[in-house]
């Protein structure tokens, strides 16, 4: 049974098997002794997967320990949390339990069946840390906000920085949006505005919270038609946001943060430069003014909202070398104006010396036809750089294919960045275009060979998702020694071995797990 059980795919079975069980007459003990079986001396990972979906349908409290304890590992954390679910009497209590001890897909998948619970010690813990995770906060913030009753916990006499700080990143979430409910589905969004405005008029500013009050004015000052506010509300709710952003105490904080080395706050987090920096530009004086225009040159004319892309100028100048400032500073002026033009969550490098701060996504728009024509050759690979970093998988797909053959050292992270992504697509073509990668004395092998031996938590980072969506996409369609991804990291490691790269170190525990969707598992 067990070698049958782990040639299929758990994650597919899953809910056939608890249907199956749920509907014919088994001896319950005899069930669950083949479940322990499964999941106390299963060696691969599909058998003890759905070993754990067995005893999540004839279990009990003596299978709590163990359970938690398998649950602990990411791939199986969704089984885990479902099974305990099911099977303890004190179902969201041995879930919490869980839930804190993992992060990443393992966090959203405990948390998800949290939803709805009452008990006063996850509410405070949601609120607080339990929808941070290493994914995307977006997949817990609207659960922190509902089942964690985000509202009344604003309302208490004494507010911790901690709830403010939460409150602060979860109403940030709600409104950018993302791949779960937003500030549309959240009923208590006004009353939370106004009183988290009235706590920000005594509380001390933070780098998070001013934020998330650029985030709350925009709102407020360009409101969706659907979310049918009462407007003169709004209006004098984004007047005291504004006030807020106004403060001298703000802006000295700011400035403050931008002062720091790239590798502080602002480096870390693109998304603050990007709503904060346009409030404060002019009073960021340390930020030196972009080039003059040249005779042999074409310009580009800022957007009306020039002072957007002054903004992003900060995150983009960021990720690529100094000497290419100038250059950096033409292309942000022809993005194409967006909202929420880069995510947070951006990447670290080291090329040739400098550290880069790479922006996770780009959410522009496509720039014009004709804005390649008006760009220089270094310009228009800096702009195929950026857009290899968009939100849409296609257009990074033709970015890369734009950048694949140049062998200049900034390229490089911008190409392994997406060995380690989900798309095969775009691996397949990042391991077509690589060909000279281990080939002694050819750019390629230097470009690359450096980039890979200045970088091991990097390139072993990337192994590991690369590992993660091979196991959880592409299993059954490669041997994992044939899968793209493994191949180009494998070639990498040769390259950088030729540079005398140093043993790479364990990446901290956070950065594990696999990346399994949602599954709907519940006993009949």
């Amino acid at each position: 049974m067990h070698d049958q059980l782990a040639d299929c795919r758990a994650f597919d079975l899953a809910d056939d098997l608890v249907r199956e069980l749920c509907s014919i007459d088994l001896p319950v003990e005899d069930v669950r002794s083949v479940a322990r079986q499964l999941t106390e001396r299963g060696t691969r990972r599909n058998a003890v997967a759905l070993g754990i979906v067995m005893l999540g349908v004839v279990g009990d409290e003596r299978d709590r320990e163990l359970l938690l304890l398998l649950g602990g590992l990411g791939e199986l954390t969704l089984y885990a949390a479902v099974a305990l679910a099911n099977s303890q009497p004190d179902r969201d209590r041995t879930v919490f339990q869980l839930a804190r001890r993992v992060d990443g897909w393992g966090r959203v998948h405990a948390v998800q069946r949290l939803t709805g619970s009452r008990d006063p010690e996850i509410k405070s813990w949601l609120l607080r840390t339990g929808f941070r995770n290493n994914v995307m906060t977006a997949y817990l913030a609207h659960i922190a906000a509902t089942t964690g009753d985000l509202r009344s916990a604003l309302l208490e006499s004494a507010v911790d920085d901690e709830l403010l700080d939460g409150a602060a990143d979860i109403l940030d979430t709600l409104i950018v949006g993302g791949p779960s409910a937003d500030i549309r589905n959240y009923p208590d969004a006004l009353p939370v505005l106004v009183r988290f405005c009235e706590l920000l008029t005594v509380a001390a500013p933070t780098l998070p919270r001013i934020r998330s009050v650029r985030t709350i004015t925009e709102l407020l000052n360009d409101s969706p038609p659907e979310l049918d506010w009462p407007s003169g509300k709004v209006a004098a709710l984004a007047s005291d946001y504004s006030a807020l952003l106004a403060r001298s105490d703000w802006s000295d904080m700011v400035r403050s943060g931008l002062a720091e080395p790239q590798w502080g706050e602002v480096g870390f987090n693109p998304t603050f430069a990007i709503h904060n920096a346009r409030t404060f530009t002019g009073r960021l004086s340390r930020w030196p003014a972009g080039p003059a225009p040249r005779a042999d040159r074409p310009t580009i004319s800022p957007h009306p909202i020039g002072h957007l892309n002054t903004a992003l100028e900060l995150v983009l100048l960021a990720a690529f070398p100094a000497a290419l400032a100038d250059d950096v500073r033409v292309v942000a002026q022809a993005l194409p104006p967006a909202r929420y033009p880069v995510l947070s969550g951006g990447f670290n490098v080291l090329v040739e010396g400098e550290h880069l701060a790479i922006p996770y996504r780009l959410c522009t728009p496509m720039p014009a036809e004709d804005t390649s024509a008006r760009l220089s050759a270094t310009q228009t690979k800096i702009l195929h750089c950026l857009y290899s970093r968009h939100s849409d998988g296609f257009v990074r797909q033709h970015h890369l294919n734009q950048i694949i053959d140049a062998t200049d050292p900034w390229i490089v992270p911008f190409v392994i960045k997406l060995v380690g992504e989900y798309v095969v697509d775009i691996v397949i073509d990042i391991k077509q275009g690589l060909t000279d990668v281990v080939t002694v004395d050819t750019a390629q092998h230097e470009a690359y060979g450096r980039f890979a031996a200045a970088n091991p938590d990097f390139l072993h980072l990337t192994s590991q998702r690369v590992a993660s969506y091979w196991r959880c996409y592409y299993r059954n369609r490669y041997p994992h020694r044939y899968y793209p991804g493994r191949i180009v990291l494998n070639e990498l490691q040769e390259a950088a071995a030729a540079y005398r790269v140093p043993a790479m170190t364990t990446p901290p525990a956070s950065t594990r797990g696999i990346r399994n969707p949602p599954n709907q598992m519940r006993r009949t």
